[in-house]
């Protein structure tokens, strides 16, 4: 069986022979107006285009040159974006600001490239497309990129709230492109009828470690800084450590709100500030360990950076977490400081290292396209 057998029910990959005979002249009943680009087309709708969801798209449209990739996109004020960030896509349109629009304004990017595709990206982003558009008239692809019903800073009644719309918007939907193995199972429970493909991520091609010969080890998170990614805990966590030893530096990569960014300084954090992704790897590169602190997630982008940076990798023991190796979770603070005293053993920090990169070597170009191709063509 293939790593990548994932769905519900048989879809046949994407081939250009099967998309020949409707979208060509040959085609009966062919009229000029009908005509669509040489290449399958793809319209992403992603309401927030920025770190892990960002690197993710484009990472599809690097795994699949064969399509034409469109971006519909909106940018939060607090993730800026980079220089190259709008690079690689055939077109590019920002979104407007009022949601009502933003649905109109689907249907019409959807309509005028004449996309085969609409891949809708998180929850707004999902429930903008699936309300404009009908699965009957084009393919509908979601990647959640972890329900927003799996937010702790939600109330019992509004995640129940969040379940049922979900529930709701599944019924027009082609295809789960789910972003992780929990992804895809909490996909199934949605909707049991529906095809769910597991999209894995992508590894980067590793740069090499590039620590200084220094007495000093570095610890390093990485994430907007909000209450997903749980900053509070790696403060306490620097604390916690710095509180007995002074060879340990603890390095946050990323921004967001300015109280956070104080509460991390204040507790010994250097915090960098947005980065471009090469400046990303190049922090990592440098770093000695990589704990992820977030209290949920869909699939983290940044552990893959991290162990293709060569580091060895700490996670909270969360749901979105249970699929990664069980010696690398921490449940508490103290089992955390206990973890980062441990990596003090070079030995043990590789050998770590070693089970992070066997457990995440499915996360290439080569599986990421065929479930692509699967999704696209579902």
């Amino acid at each position: 069986m293939s790593v990548l057998d994932k769905t519900d029910r048989d879809v046949a990959p994407f081939s250009p022979e099967s998309w020949s005979l409707t979208h060509t002249q040959d085609a009966p009943g062919y009229r000029p107006e009908d005509a669509r680009p040489a290449n399958p087309g793809i319209l992403h709708v992603v309401e927030s285009f920025a770190g892990g969801v960002a690197a993710a798209v484009h990472d599809y449209v690097r795994s699949t040159p064969h399509l034409e990739h469109h971006l519909l996109y909106a940018t939060r004020a607090d993730a800026p974006l980079s220089e190259t960030a709008l690079l690689g896509f055939d077109s590019v349109e920002e979104f407007e600001r009022n949601h009502f629009k933003r649905v109109r304004q689907v249907r019409r990017v959807a309509k005028a490239r004449r996309c085969d595709v609409v891949h809708a990206h998180s929850s707004l982003g999902g429930a903008y497309t699936r309300v404009a558009v009908s699965k009957s008239e084009v393919t509908i692809a979601y990647t959640p990129h972890c329900y927003s019903y799996e937010r702790e800073d939600l109330s019992g009644p509004k995640r129940a709230a969040y379940r049922a719309i979900e529930w709701m918007l599944a019924w027009n939907t082609s295809v789960f492109a789910a972003c992780s193995p929990r992804e895809a199972e909490l996909s199934r429970r949605s909707m049991p009828s529906n095809s769910v493909v597991y999209v894995p991520h992508v590894k980067p091609r590793g740069r090499g470690h590039t620590r200084r010969n220094s007495p000093v080890r570095t610890v390093l998170a990485s994430g907007r800084l909000g209450a997903q990614k749980d900053p509070e805990f790696f403060a306490q966590l620097s604390e916690t450590v710095q509180a007995t030893r002074d060879d340990i530096d603890f390095v946050w990569v990323g921004g967001g709100d300015q109280e956070i960014v104080d509460r991390l300084r204040a507790a010994g954090v250097r915090v960098t500030g947005w980065l471009d992704r090469r400046a990303v790897l190049r922090e990592m590169a440098a770093a000695d360990l990589y704990v992820h602190v977030a209290k949920w997630e869909g699939y983290p982008v940044t552990i893959l950076e991290a162990v293709s940076a060569g580091l060895p990798v700490i996670v909270r023991d969360a749901p979105s977490m249970e699929y990664f190796p069980e010696e690398a979770r921490v449940d508490s603070l103290d089992a955390a400081a206990r973890m980062i005293s441990v990596m003090d053993d070079a030995s043990v920090r590789s050998l770590q290292h070693a089970k992070w990169a066997e457990w995440t070597a499915m996360n290439n170009t080569a599986n990421q396209l065929e479930a692509l191709n699967s999704a696209y063509a579902a």
